[in-house]
């Protein structure tokens, strides 16, 4: 019950604005230190950084949710993944309905000032993934 809570909690953060700024843009060094003060039970793993594809996760106690920032060659943010179990689906789409824009097909649009960002949901037998990035025009 307490993941539960910290998940619904965790996810709403997410979709109602401190994640919902979706980091796209930002460095590695400013991700992780956000992350870690706003989200201190789940752990950074960077063994992936200096990889062919650049990328960080953040991985809650329970290893049931995962945050995935991948990152350009100047190391800024460029699309983001939210992993979670499939027990939250009902409540993710809700969310997603209220906040953004919904274009079909398990896609919603995001308007920030002069920026658009894509959300796209994939749907898995265990789990479903929440995919942030820049709309492409």
């Amino acid at each position: 019950m307490k993941h539960l809570i910290l998940t619904l909690a965790f996810f709403f953060l997410f979709f109602q604005g401190s994640l919902g700024q979706n980091l796209i843009g930002k460095s590695v060094d400013l991700i992780k230190k956000y992350m870690t003060a706003k989200y201190p039970k789940y752990y950074c793993d960077d063994t992936s950084l200096k990889g062919v594809h650049s990328s960080i996760k953040f991985i809650d106690e329970d290893e049931m949710r995962t945050l995935m920032f991948f990152f350009d060659e100047n190391n800024k943010c460029k699309y983001s993944k939210f992993i979670i179990d499939n027990t939250l689906i009902k409540v993710s789409l809700d969310s997603l309905n209220r906040k953004y824009e919904y274009k079909g097909n398990l896609v919603w649009i995001e308007q920030q000032k002069t920026k658009k960002f894509a959300i796209a949901m994939q749907k898995n037998e265990w789990f479903f993934t929440i995919i942030i990035q820049p709309k492409e025009n």
